[in-house]
């Protein structure tokens, strides 16, 4: 095809065309237009390796060179691992962002069919802009490449014997060894041949032939015709398999445009088709099928498969280019004026340094958005997992031929590279059977027996199949127990005598010690430090970006240990009973044969298992009363161990340290605390010792703030928060937290139906309420200064606006009671920083020491800043955080005693002397309420640091704080000792820190 000079092309020197033209002189310089196509797809491609199929390449290739196995892409695998063998990881790196930059440079040249270069750079800069999102280290970005040079035989003026020649024979068997990607450029090259065959009218046996052969040559590779099924399988559209239809991922689906909607390379692909198809209707006259047959089958391709849409760019790219080409030669823009010939220009050379300025920190493509860097290494908590697997074969604590089985291959692949000594096996069928409700547990664990099978590794961070998974094996404690946890890995070992190695079972994992007394490692941080935002716009230039903390699925993994726990507490707290009131009943009897005896046994036995009637009798009294017993006895043991909740807020405190903008770490901080209120022991501590419940709702508070803060769409912590909140006080900011949860989820396909459900009833009640409160709130507060108007706020339930009030007006005027108002709503809507900031001496002397000291341990046990929060305990316990020797106290009572009692002198008859005992009788009562509550505020803050060391996973500390707690109440029924009603959680919490210790000694 030769391009004509257009007839109206004048010939003033003012003109600068636009499109295409023949003049000698090129209007951008080729060599510097490729050098930034080159420059620019290096820098899209330079990113870490975070793809897991990355580490089963590189173990088929050390297999390959090995010489005991042949993968499907063995070549790709082999030079894989030679590189990174050799060179390392970061050169893999490298080499695949070289490759994809001589493809960018290919394509580039494909694209131009004149002296013009700006409409081919521009497109092609649009389509290697669309691969962005897909530049993964994978054998699919290597036939980016090949595809790119099969493109150029495409190109207008082609010669069709380059078909048969033995370079595109010596491709096409390079390429089947490396990628299934081959049989799509055979697909492409046979529609392309079969549109100029149209073109032409007249079919060319040589190229059936040349197509015939090719697709013989794709079979020169371990996969023979087994090539064609496994590109195939890219579109799994012919099964009716839920599972398998789901991992469809259209770029027209909602799911696709939710993930991908800001990334400018995944939007690059919509103005491609678009214009493509444009650019079709512009060149009607050139009408080629030769490339709109290639450019029709690939978009519909990509349009089922979001995968395959770097294979349409690299294709539909260099269409697009010459289809405008050849439109605008005959049809060419110019500008005649100077400022606009200057704009064009500047504009040419503006726009590629702002595509390498946007490419460098990644702006162009998903977060995480940091300066462009090359590594390639596995993920922390796999690595760790199979580290220990590792440690076990090498320790002959578990068989050789035992297999461990993955639900996930992309897990499993990191553990055949790291482990290659353990057997696998996968099982992804499992995965499905459980979404779908079909699992045969018995079924399958005979099947794991019969397979040699004594391990299962699964990732909580997997979806909802691995969490059924895990909650069943964990709920199976008879056969299964938990013998790793490290990240959001989680090993199973097959116990009892079914295990195919019943004499080498590895140790279970300690949850005593996890809870109660961790290593230094699995500790929360004593200090996050200083917390800094996210990095600025600028800093991401040179700032690394916070990694994806793996501790995070460690919390949640605890969290699911701890579901677990909760769904068993009912027949765990019935057998406790039972066996207590068994040892009771055997007691009874140890007099002999007696009436109280037989009285006792009776009653005994009826508190063991009290009589139950049918569902429509009455319960009798007896019966009644043992059921609230139980319930009594159920509710003070809670239903689970609090250890492992605790061990759970040290994995998200840690992760908040590892990144503090992951929303999600602060979610599962957040709820970790509510369970703990909620589904522990420390429901039946917060009654007697309501300090302790304050704090955790004012840890809740701020982890669900910071998470909604940094994830405003997280459905879950809206309505979590607007329930904390309505038990607060602040129905206000309950409602708003509801409203934007509805507003957040999803809209159902169904229409509404005609009746408001309950939660929109609810929803109603409460607006109305609000609305009410809110309306004789302002008919009281023109009369009102700003402390009493909180107070009225603060009784009609309008928590935020009262804080907000006060927020607005000046500290002077708050007074006492409405400082000490400003500040307790301030913690309780998630807000430490405001009150910290506050706290000036000014404020000490407002609300006194004790609540400034108290406030502050809170803000400082609310952000995680354990030792700051300790040190302000110690400023009210005193004497360098220790409690007075209880002789030193018992000596000044004794003396304060004697005192008084020297002071009641007999005879005393006179006014005067009245009024003087009368006096000292005062001052008695006045001195010794200041010594117990001094007391009870030490030993409160004793308990508190005991409380907070257990937190922290400083199990020895704690005991020691906790003993100390009780000084002055050693003896739980003692009399003549101080009263405090924390005394019986301190009891508490050393019997589970004694039992702990028993049990990992």
């Amino acid at each position: 095809m030769t391009l004509q000079k257009p007839e109206n092309t004048q010939a003033d020197p003012r003109i600068v065309p636009i499109s295409v033209s023949h003049n000698r002189e090129s209007l951008a310089n080729p060599s510097l237009a490729m050098l930034f196509i080159a420059l620019f797809a290096f820098l899209l491609a330079s990113f870490p390796a975070r793809n897991l199929e990355l580490w089963e390449h590189l173990s088929d290739g050390r297999a390959i060179f090995a010489g005991t196995g042949l993968g499907k892409n063995w070549l790709f695998d082999l030079m894989a691992f030679l590189i990174d063998s050799i060179c390392g990881g970061a050169v893999l790196v490298g080499v695949k962002a070289a490759l994809v930059a001589i493809a960018a440079v290919v394509i580039l040249r494909a694209s131009q069919i004149s002296r013009e270069w700006r409409i081919p750079l521009a497109i092609t800069t649009c389509a290697i802009l669309a691969t962005g999102n897909r530049l993964l280290l994978e054998p699919e970005t290597v036939s980016i490449l090949f595809l790119a040079i099969l493109t150029r035989l495409m190109k207008p003026n082609a010669a069709i014997r380059n078909l048969l020649s033995w370079k595109l024979v010596i491709v096409f068997v390079l390429w089947a060894n490396i990628d299934r990607g081959a049989v799509c450029g055979l697909a492409v090259l046979a529609l392309s041949f079969f549109g100029r065959s149209i073109d032409t009218r007249s079919f060319r046996e040589g190229s059936f032939l040349a197509i015939v052969v090719l697709a013989i040559v794709c079979c020169v590779s371990p996969n023979h015709y087994h090539i064609f099924q496994q590109f195939l399988n890219v579109f799994p559209i012919t099964t009716t398999d839920e599972s398998v239809l789901q991992s469809i991922n259209s770029p027209f689906s909602a799911g696709y445009w939710n993930i991908f909607r800001e990334s400018p390379a995944a939007l690059a692909y919509y103005p491609l088709l678009v214009f493509g198809l444009i650019s079709f209707i512009l060149n009607r006259k050139n009408w080629r099928w030769s490339r709109f047959l290639p450019f029709l089958g690939l978009a519909v391709m990509s349009s089922l498969q979001a995968r395959t849409i770097p294979w349409f760019a690299i294709v539909a790219g260099p269409i697009l280019a010459w289809n405008l080409q050849e439109f605008f030669a005959l049809r060419p823009i110019s500008v005649t004026r100077r400022w606009s010939r200057f704009l064009v220009r500047f504009t040419s050379v503006l726009l590629p340094i702002l595509f390498l300025i946007s490419a460098w920190p990644g702006w162009l493509q998903l977060p995480p958005y940091e300066p462009r860097n090359w590594a390639a290494k596995p993920p922390a908590d796999i690595s760790k997992a199979a580290d220990f697997l590792c440690n076990l074969h090498k320790e002959s604590r578990t068989a050789a031929d035992a297999k461990t089985l993955h639900f996930s291959r992309k897990s499993a692949t990191v553990y055949t590279w790291i482990c290659p000594e353990d057997p696998q096996g996968i099982d992804e069928e499992t995965a499905g059977n459980l979404s779908r409700g079909v699992f045969d547990y018995g079924a399958w664990k005979n099947r794991l027996i019969a397979e040699n099978i004594g391990r299962v590794a699964v990732n909580v961070a997997d979806g909802e199949p691995a969490r059924i998974m895990i909650e069943m094996l964990l709920t199976a404690k008879n056969e299964w127990q938990l013998i790793h946890v490290g990240g959001g890995q989680a090993i199973f070992s097959l116990q009892s005598d079914s295990s195919p190695t019943p004499e080498k079972q590895p140790t279970a994992i300690d949850f005593d010690q996890l809870g109660y007394y961790p290593n230094v490692a699995d500790r929360a941080p004593l200090n996050p430090g200083e917390r800094k935002g996210p990095n600025r716009w600028w800093e991401v230039f040179w700032k690394s970006s916070y990694p994806r903390p793996a501790d995070r699925n460690e919390a949640k993994l605890l969290m699911l240990k701890s579901d677990t726990d909760r769904l068993l507490a009912p027949y765990r707290m019935l057998s406790a009973w039972e066996s207590s009131q068994v040892g009771g009943l055997i007691g009874s009897l140890a007099n002999g044969p007696t009436f109280a005896a037989y009285s006792d046994a009776a009653l005994r036995q009826t508190l063991f298992r009290p009589a139950i009637p049918d569902q429509n009798e009455a319960q009798p009294p007896i019966t009644r009363t043992v059921l609230s017993l139980q319930n009594s006895f159920a509710y003070a043991h809670g239903d689970t161990d609090p250890g492992i909740l605790y061990a759970a807020v040290r994995a998200a405190r840690r992760a908040i340290l590892e990144n503090p903008e992951d929303a999600q770490s602060h979610l599962f901080l957040a709820q970790t605390y509510l369970k703990l209120r909620t589904s522990t022991i420390e429901r039946k501590w917060i009654v007697l010792f309501p300090q302790l419940g304050r704090l955790r709702d004012i840890q809740a508070s701020t982890a669900f703030n910071k998470a909604i803060l940094l994830n405003p769409k997280l459905i879950d912590a809206h309505y979590q928060l607007a329930a904390l909140y309505q038990r607060l006080g602040c129905i206000d900011l309950s409602l708003d937290h509801i409203l934007k949860a509805r507003e957040l989820a999803p809209k159902p396909a169904a229409p509404a139906p005609s009746t408001p459900s309950e939660q929109e009833i609810q929803v109603k009640r409460l607006q109305d309420r609000i609305a009410r409160e809110l309306r004789e709130y302002e008919q009281e507060a023109t009369r009102m200064s700003i402390s009493e108007r909180a107070l009225s706020a603060v009784r009609r339930g309008l928590g935020g606006k009262a804080r907000d009030l006060l927020l607005q007006s000046d500290v002077s005027a708050f007074g006492r009671q409405g400082t000490s108002i400003e500040l307790d709503y301030l913690l309780r809507t998630g807000r430490p920083e405001n009150v910290l900031d506050w706290m000036t001496p000014v404020v000490e002397g407002t609300v006194g020491a004790f609540s400034y000291r108290w406030m502050r341990t809170q803000s400082f046990a609310a952000r995680g800043e354990y030792d700051s929060a300790l040190d302000e305990l110690n400023h009210l316990i005193g004497t360098d955080g220790k409690m007075p020797p209880i002789k030193t106290v018992t000596g000044g009572i004794s003396e304060l005693l004697g005192q008084t009692i020297l002071d009641e002198r007999p005879g005393i008859t006179t006014l005067p002397q009245f009024m003087l005992l009368a006096m000292n009788r005062s001052d008695f009562q006045i001195r010794m309420l200041e010594y117990n509550q001094t007391l009870l505020a030490r030993s409160e803050a004793k308990l508190l640091k005991g409380l907070l060391a257990l937190e922290l996973g400083d199990g020895e500390q704690a005991l020691e704080h906790f003993q100390d707690s009780i000084t002055y109440a050693q003896n739980p029924f003692g009399t003549a000792q101080l009263e405090f009603n924390g005394r019986w959680v301190a009891f508490d919490a050393i019997s589970l820190l004694n039992t702990a210790k028993k049990s990992t000694e």
